[in-house]
């Protein structure tokens, strides 16, 4: 199956409000790229409390690298506050990645990477791209790989190409950067020297009272018949994709729920993964 390519380079974004309209496309497109690839053997089905396995065998691989970079005197990133300035480290950041092969032909896979960032950025992704492809000739490519992060906002700043975050975290870090693609390399790496057979399993569920809606005013003009079909102002669905052996013990989990990564306010100077960070962490 001939995967898209998640980025087209030759049109890179200019202003701050493009960079990250393109990185919710190309997450969209990395998400939609990973459906696909399972739907040809799994079923997918809404509602709360399903989960629902695949029929066929995967290779699946799963890895974890550091990516924590300098942890004072550099500004951090999310709230672009221009004072705030990290002190210390409250946890390490991580990238985590996942790799689904196909067991009959395995140079068919797409590898989904979330890393403890703010955002993804377009440079980023390039240096990522290019060392996973000089480690692996043919076998990585800009065509197979998605890199989304957990959107804290408890990180360090300085690793986007673009002007306007540069600004806000006072200039390029190129350590940061260099942390950033090193550390997700590894994690990559991890997760293609695990490569095993395996199976997935989709679940979801609704998970009340752990998120809000970041303007409930605003809400109130949507059409009445409109906010009639949901239950109240926010999105409570959790979705739970569970990689594991041949036995069927988990081997790890990729779960997605709508929650802002601002646990941490702005008065805080500690560099951290946030509550995602903080719930990969407990898990593993």
């Amino acid at each position: 199956m001939y995967l898209p390519y998640l980025a087209d380079l030759q049109a890179l974004p200019s202003s701050c409000t493009d960079v990250l309209l393109a990185c919710l496309a190309m997450l969209q497109r990395g998400l939609l790229c990973l459906t696909a690839f399972l739907a040809t053997s799994s079923s997918f089905i809404r509602g709360n409390n399903v989960v629902v396995g695949a029929e066929a065998q995967y290779l699946l691989g799963l890895g974890i690298g550091d990516i924590t970079g300098p942890v004072v005197e550099t500004n951090m990133m999310g709230y672009a506050n221009l004072p705030q300035t990290d002190t210390g480290l409250h946890m390490r950041q991580r990238s985590r990645a996942w790799i689904i092969a196909d067991a009959a032909n395995s140079s068919r896979r797409v590898v989904f990477i979330n890393a403890d960032i703010a955002m993804g950025d377009t440079g980023i992704r390039r240096s990522i791209v290019a060392n996973l492809s000089s480690l692996y000739p043919g076998l990585y490519t800009t065509a197979n790989i998605a890199l989304s992060s957990t959107h804290q906002h408890s990180g360090v700043g300085g690793y986007l190409e673009d002007l306007l975050p540069q600004l806000t975290s006072l200039g390029y870090v190129r350590q940061t950067a260099d942390a950033i693609v090193a550390g997700t390399v590894l994690a990559v790496q991890r997760a293609h020297d695990s490569l095993a057979l395996g199976r997935l399993r989709v679940g979801n569920t609704t998970v009340v009272g752990a998120n809000l809606n970041r303007s409930p005013s605003a809400y109130l003009a949507n059409p009445e018949e409109e906010r009639r079909r949901y239950g109240g102002d926010q999105d409570g669905e959790l979705s739970l994709l569970r990689f594991e052996d041949e036995g069927g013990n988990a081997r790890g989990f990729l779960s997605f729920f709508p929650v802002h990564g601002t646990s941490l306010y702005e008065n805080n100077t500690l560099v951290s993964g946030d509550n995602k960070g903080m719930a990969a962490y407990l898990y593993e």
